[in-house]
């Protein structure tokens, strides 16, 4: 009788879970890396814009300020009806806030019709800088609206006789209302949320799918 011999078949190899192979760590590189990519686009572009509009809009509201403080640096002392009728020539601009303070810091004159402080003593750290002598601004993106203020020293023969200070606050809706102008139809909260949170979020995706399906879109 014929002694038969099986030949021994080799061990299948096991095969690597998708999620474990080569291929997956590379589509979360690469899926990674578009992600990084798409934020800084997101980010960067917005941040240099809102630089640029601070510095420019800090330049203009210290060029107001300092063309108010040579209109009332005209004796030795500040009053409050020579400022009252200083301003009454000189402020028209609209949607900002103009303080007028004495060398002690008390509010001579407040374009506000809200919140006026009047009397009071203004405490702010613009206020306390310009009266030292030195041009100050800041600007700050806050409650959703642009904040900015600037405050410079009225200053009569290198003496200080008091500051200057102007605010100008722009409002989300109202930057909005500017984006829009011209359009038949006006950009609301909308389009702003479906830009920021649904544009960004789906071109990752469509990113992944594209890569991880070998497909172009």
């Amino acid at each position: 009788m014929r002694a038969m011999t099986t030949a021994a078949k080799p061990p299948r190899e096991a095969k690597v879970p998708f999620s474990r192979s080569i291929q997956a760590k590379y589509a979360l590189t690469y899926l990674l890396v578009v992600a990084a990519i798409l934020i800084v686009m997101n980010t960067y572009p917005l941040l240099m814009v809102e630089n640029m509009v601070f510095a420019s809009k800090e330049s203009t509201l210290k060029q107001q300020a300092l063309v108010i403080g040579s209109a009332l640096a005209v004796s030795e002392t500040l009053t409050q009806e020579g400022v009252e009728q200083t301003m009454a020539v000189l402020e028209k601009a609209q949607g900002t806030r103009v303080l007028v303070a004495d060398g002690t810091g008390r509010i001579l004159y407040d374009s506000s019709t809200l919140d006026n402080r009047l009397g009071d003593y203004a405490l702010m750290g613009e206020v306390v800088a310009a009266l030292r002598g030195r041009d100050v601004a800041r600007s700050e993106y806050r409650e959703g609206a642009i904040r900015c203020r600037a405050a410079v020293p009225v200053l009569y023969h290198g003496a200080t006789l008091g500051a200057v200070s102007w605010f100008w606050v722009m409002r989300r809706e109202d930057l909005m209302d500017e984006v829009g102008r011209g359009a038949k139809r006006a950009p609301g909260t909308l389009w702003y949320c479906a830009g920021r949170y649904l544009y960004v979020p789906c071109a990752i995706l469509l990113c992944g799918v594209a890569l991880l399906m070998q497909v172009a879109f």
